[in-house]
């Protein structure tokens, strides 16, 4: 640090002592610009120079990197250059007198004579760091150095402008050219005077090259710990300097956080080319990155969402209409350092965040809701890869996001709607007309296109991280489809109460017709459970088929067999009519879906038989019933329940046990 004193006859500038506060007043140097005389003058105190240093290479501050100038040639090169120019070199050093001067033509020769100097007093002792304050220097202990015309003597002067454009090349001179905003660190100074926007200095030198090249800094930046080229164009370890000012801006941030921070990310955000952020998203300190997001966060101020300028323009509408936040379009190589250490998201990523955390909600309380959520709760018990897999609905208030699998928690998370029959028939409609019940309680499902449309958006999603080709995913659809044809549902109860029997009748999807032509020997397992076995209302996939049946499941709880598909009721008798039953159905198939079970209810809260058989004969239902047990018309006083012609082999069964069973009660009547 250099001070100017600007008086009329003289500039004056001083090297402040600044090694202990008592020596405050005293100076290590000074520099004089005698005004009228165009003569500078500079002194340097209790230094000394001998014959050798005028050698090229020779120079004291080889090996010390706090000093500018290691190659041992700006003097002689300053002095041989102020000659040409026309100016008096002069030296007094070491008790002598050394004067430069060109000569033989055309000034071939730069010469150096040394001559003792009269002026020697080494008796008499004075502070030098006084002396240098008065403007003083002694031949025998300083060294000082004369520019301009020699006294009494024509020799070109040195102007004042020209004076001045040489102090600018030294960045420490304050009232001159020192700046007045910087940041000063270990590392080097970061320049923010605008006066000093693209200059650079190494050690307080400007470097001449810092004007040139295709893109220049926005800030001046002095390095500390480089060295410069000779002549000063650039630095040795260009490559370096992007780091460099890295570690610049970094080390003033933790200075002073909230002056120097705004200022880098102004520079990361609008001049993302410029050198002083160049490589920025490679070099930056993740703590730094951190500070960056947590700045952008606050000037967000949870109104604004960024998205990086390559993303196409759709993610705007997106952030708009969906995200409910205005836009905000950052360069790529900021949205690069942000996207490495900070939890900076996509708009797409924000929904699915947002999605991921929605809370899980219960099916509505329609066969079509708790039916959808068992099929797909079957189908991930279907896989030994996605058997683990918990499937939750949530209710998510993005409606453009189906389905999220989240992957450390192994959850599948399916947007609502799904359960919502009305909902997903106007987006997926499978038939013209339906009727008005089919998204009550007790209505049949038939909507297996649904859940073949939801698998296409849960397989993608489970899989992101090894997609699923196109052909392993239609065959898994396929699979799927054939199970949801003969899975059970519309499960009804009636109570046949002169048996203490239960009737229970269902539906699968299978086409009639094909059922008629192909008539598989394949029949049903059914398992009335009593309510000890509620647990088993959870299965969802059957176990090994079985090849016949003594009449008891495992647990205990009766079972039956049907003889093929198209038997589609069976009858139990015999019957606790204190416990309460519920019904496992499925294809007798390894692993093929049970139907959604009613809830188990009291054996008295069924209804009879001929009751339910009116109600389900208003719905248009009839067919669904064992034949032997569909109304028929009756006249006054006729029998609630009739045998019918052409009977199986089961219903013809069935029919006896409740002809032999009234038998037996009437004879124990009598």
């Amino acid at each position: 640090m250099r001070l100017l004193k600007d008086f009329s006859s003289r500039f004056e500038i001083f090297s402040p002592d600044l090694s202990r506060p008592d020596r405050r007043g005293r100076a290590l140097g000074f520099i004089k610009y005698e005004k009228k005389a165009g003569r500078v003058i500079l002194a340097n105190c209790c230094a000394s120079l001998r014959p050798d240093d005028l050698q090229l290479g020779q120079t004291s501050k080889k090996g010390n990197d706090r000093l500018s100038g290691c190659y041992g040639e700006g003097l002689k090169l300053a002095a041989m250059v102020m000659a040409r120019e026309g100016y008096k070199v002069h030296m007094a050093a070491d008790g002598c007198d050394w004067s430069f001067r060109s000569r033989g033509p055309p000034n071939f020769q730069f010469c150096c004579l040394i001559r003792p100097s009269k002026h020697v007093n080494s008796n008499h002792y004075t502070d030098p760091t006084a002396d240098m304050t008065q403007l003083r220097s002694r031949i025998e202990r300083d060294v000082a150095i004369t520019i301009g015309p020699e006294r009494n003597r024509r020799r070109e002067k040195v102007a004042l402008d020209v004076f001045k454009r040489w102090l600018e090349i030294s960045l420490d001179i304050r009232g001159l050219s020192y700046p007045v905003q910087i940041i000063e660190t270990d590392v080097g100074d970061i320049i923010l005077d605008k006066r000093y926007s693209g200059k650079v200095y190494c050690k307080g030198i400007l470097l001449i090259g810092s004007a040139f090249g295709t893109a220049a800094y926005k800030f001046g930046y002095n390095f500390l710990t480089v060295a410069a080229h000779r002549g000063r164009l650039e630095m040795i370890d260009k490559e370096e300097q992007p780091n460099l000012v890295r570690r610049m801006w970094e080390a003033a941030i933790r200075q002073d956080e909230a002056s120097a921070l705004p200022l880098y990310v102004d520079l990361l955000w609008n001049s993302p080319g410029a050198p002083d952020v160049e490589l920025a998203d490679r070099l930056l300190e993740p703590s730094t990155r951190s500070l960056v997001w947590k700045y952008l966060l606050g000037e967000a101020n949870e109104e604004q969402f960024y998205y990086s300028a390559t993303c196409h323009a759709k993610n705007a509408d997106v952030i708009r209409d969906d995200l409910k936040k205005k836009p905000a379009r950052i360069p790529e190589s900021l949205w690069n350092l942000l996207r490495s250490s900070s939890p900076i998201r996509t708009a797409e990523e924000e929904l699915i965040a947002i999605f991921n955390s929605a809370p899980a909600c219960s099916a509505p309380n329609s066969s079509f809701a708790i039916t959808v959520q068992r099929i797909l709760k079957s189908c991930m018990a279907l896989y030994d890869s996605t058997k683990h897999i918990e499937v939750s609905f949530v209710d998510a208030p993005d409606p453009s996001i189906d389905t999220f699998f989240d992957l450390e928690h192994q959850v599948l998370k399916v947007h609502h709607r799904w359960l919502d029959f009305d909902v997903m028939h106007h987006k997926y409609p499978c038939r013209d007309h339906l009727p008005d019940n089919m998204a009550g309680p007790n209505a049949p499902f038939y909507c297996d296109h649904i859940i073949e449309e939801l698998l296409r958006k849960v397989l993608p999603t489970i899989f992101r991280l090894a997609p699923m080709t196109r052909a392993a995913e239609n065959g898994v659809i396929r699979q799927i489809r054939q199970r949801l044809r003969h899975m059970p549902h519309s499960i009804t109860l009636g109570r046949i109460a002169q048996i203490n029997g239960l009737t229970i009748t269902w539906e699968d999807n299978e086409m009639e017709s094909f059922r008629k032509a192909y008539r598989s020997r394949v029949g049903y397992h059914v398992v009335l459970h009593e309510e000890r076995c509620a647990s088993t209302r959870l299965e969802l996939l059957h176990g090994d088929a079985l090849t016949y049946t003594e009449g008891y499941a495992p647990c205990g709880c009766p079972e039956q067999l049907t003889t093929s598909q198209c038997n589609k009721g069976v009858v139990f008798t015999d019957l606790d009519c204190s416990n309460n039953y519920f019904p496992m159905i499925a294809l007798n198939q390894r692993s093929a879906f049970f139907g959604a079970p009613p809830e188990p209810t009291v054996f008295g809260g069924w209804v009879e038989v001929r009751d339910l058989l009116d109600r389900i004969s208003q719905a248009g239902y009839v067919q669904t019933l064992p034949v032997w047990a569909q109304p028929c018309p009756q006249s006054p006083g006729a029998s609630a329940v009739q045998p019918q012609p052409q009977l199986s082999h089961m219903q013809q069964t069935q029919q006896d046990l409740f002809i032999r069973h009234s038998k037996r009660q009437k004879k124990d009547c009598e």
